[in-house]
């Protein structure tokens, strides 16, 4: 139909079985018609609706769901794999509304109830609907480009090392439920540097690539190989083997390395060197690739620091005047919405008046450091407690101003902080305003380092439509974080509005980067029920449970919280 039409036109597939219905269709929208703005073609059965769309590229198609051969949502999904270029208006009664809300989460972009066939509000209906359908794709597009972009190797092609530890991490998680091996190999080529500096970077980047193909021709499609720095590698065989296994495939591919002597004219020499690592009964992800790292020899700090005295703590600490105000420590859980289970604690700390410590947008550098760096201190202490007294803390956030990250000491004396209360880096989440991460230039490298150094970080956005996916990897997120003026436009706008379909993308992009959303202040049943029909997996606020002290917070723990 496309093919013929002007580059202006909306070409519709109307999907109706009823006569009349189609001509109280096609009546509203004759003066569209007439004007060339809209063209349409009519089927009366999902089967002549398949085979039009495989024919024909189609803008629209209005979509009856109670025809002769296929009946409900099941329509959706039908149509939607043939073609995902076509929005979807669905065509439902006053009594089914259900199944046509059902049917936005399979992917239609609206619904109209039969009979209300005003002309105008249909065609902007539909070309609202085209619209949307249009942005989406080209989300879903960039989303899974950008995502391949985030996750690989430039020159190699070669999982990068975040992915390659996400996959690791699921791996190490299954060996433990099913007390079955779980081993990594790190591998270090050495020479790669001597050819950059003698024949350039154009030979080295031409050299890693060669060496990718002689180490993957080792490797069954099942098995994982990475690069995760200039002249380093990571391996993964699954179902996970033993040392003995692992040792025989680091060391063929050695000798595949080490066999490589020249690349195009240039000649080179390579070694191989490799450390392996094996599970036992508590050992993280991070402490296993630490291992391995080691054992290969590498001359390089390690994920974590050897604790710090509480007095050098103290040391560097700078004093923060309140004016005599007391900090007082809060605790807000966030929650799996699925099974009510607590996933974390956000350290929200209050001054002894009630108003809340960090006020972001309005800190000066000095004040967001030291106002982070006294939040820390704080959470971390109390994190140590709990170790102390037997419990076992789930992961802690804290809200870190962008301000603080425009300090070039920000950064490690944070760290030193945290390790110093032996706070480990993989269980501290930091959630970071969104405007840090749009920023390409000024705040990219604290971001690479804490990321570096294993934290967590997390996007707390402000939920903005102009966010872009090369925001959420610029430096890998591990979490979006939606914000309270976003969820009262969602709200207002009923769940049929732009802020809908944009929440859906994010949803998408996140799920593609292997991060999660998390909606905070969820305070109402309304606002638990909206999000919870759309799919958002994490949430935190007064409907969730309220802040808590650091007393009453363990409770939450090992229990599955009450929503409200």
């Amino acid at each position: 139909m496309s093919s013929g039409a002007p580059p202006k036109t909306i070409s519709v597939l109307l999907v109706e079985d009823s006569p009349l219905d189609g001509r109280l269709l096609l009546e509203a929208i004759r003066s569209s018609m007439k004007a060339g703005e809209v063209v349409v073609q009519s089927v009366k059965t999902l089967a002549a609706a398949k085979a039009e769309l495989q024919k024909f590229s189609f803008s629209c198609v209005l979509l009856d769901l109670g025809l002769p051969d296929g009946r409900g949502t099941g329509n959706v999904s039908a149509l939607r794999a043939i073609d995902k270029t076509a929005a979807i208006i669905v065509l439902t009664g006053l009594d089914d509304e259900r199944s046509a809300t059902e049917s936005l989460k399979l992917g239609a972009q609206d619904y109209l109830i039969k009979g209300e066939t005003d002309g105008e509000k249909l065609m902007k209906l539909i070309r609202h609907a085209v619209q949307r359908n249009r942005q989406t794709n080209q989300l879903e597009v960039q989303r899974d480009s950008t995502f391949f972009d985030a996750s690989h190797d430039r020159v190699t092609l070669l999982p990068n090392r975040s992915l390659f530890l996400d996959r690791a991490q699921m791996l190490l998680a299954s060996s433990r439920l099913q007390d079955s091996n779980f081993g990594l190999a790190y591998l270090v080529v050495e020479g790669i540097d001597a050819a950059k500096a003698q024949y350039g970077a154009g030979v080295a980047d031409e050299l890693v690539q060669r060496i990718a193909q002689v180490m993957s021709e080792t490797l069954r499609s099942s098995d994982t190989l990475a690069r995760v720095e200039f002249s380093e590698f990571a391996l993964m065989l699954q179902p996970s083997a033993n040392a003995a296994t692992l040792a025989a495939r680091a060391e063929l591919m050695r000798d595949r390395v080490e066999n490589l002597r020249s690349v195009g004219n240039c000649s080179v020499e390579l070694k191989l060197k490799f450390g392996i690592a094996l599970r036992h009964a508590d050992e993280s992800m991070e402490h296993l690739y630490d291992q391995a790292q080691r054992d290969s020899k590498l001359a390089k700090a390690t994920l974590t620091a050897a604790p710090s005295a509480d007095a050098a703590v103290a040391e560097m600490l700078p004093a923060v005047a309140a004016d005599g105000l007391q900090m007082i420590a809060k605790w807000l859980p966030w929650a799996d919405i699925g099974s009510g289970r607590c996933l974390g604690l956000s350290f929200a700390p209050e001054w002894a008046d009630g108003a809340p410590l960090l006020q972001t947008q309005t800190l000066s550098m000095t004040e967001a450091v030291e106002l982070t760096l006294s939040s820390a201190q704080a959470m971390a202490s109390q994190w140590r407690d709990w170790k102390a007294a037997g419990l076992n803390p789930p992961l802690v956030a804290l809200k870190l101003p962008a301000a603080a990250l425009r300090s070039t000491d920000f950064v490690p004396q944070l760290r030193a902080l945290l390790e110093g209360f032996g706070l480990p880096a993989n269980l501290v989440q930091l959630e970071i305003e969104e405007s840090a991460f749009k920023d390409g230039g000024s705040y990219l490298e604290a971001l690479t380092a804490l990321h570096g150094m294993g934290y967590l970080l997390c996007m707390d956005g402000d939920g903005s439509a102009d966010m872009a996916l090369s925001d959420m990897v610029r430096v890998p997120v591990g979490s979006y974080k939606l914000s309270h003026s976003f969820l009262t436009m969602l709200l207002e706008e009923g769940l049929q509005g732009p802020s809908r379909r944009f929440l859906m993308a994010v949803l998408g992009a996140a799920q593609a980067l292997g991060a999660t959303l998390v909606a905070g202040s969820v305070d109402t049943r309304e606002a638990l029920t909206a999000l919870q029909l759309v799919g958002v997996p994490l949430m935190q606020g007064q409907a969730i449970s309220p802040l808590l002290t650091s007393e009453a917070a363990p409770a939450v723990w090992n229990t599955t919280l009450k929503l409200a």
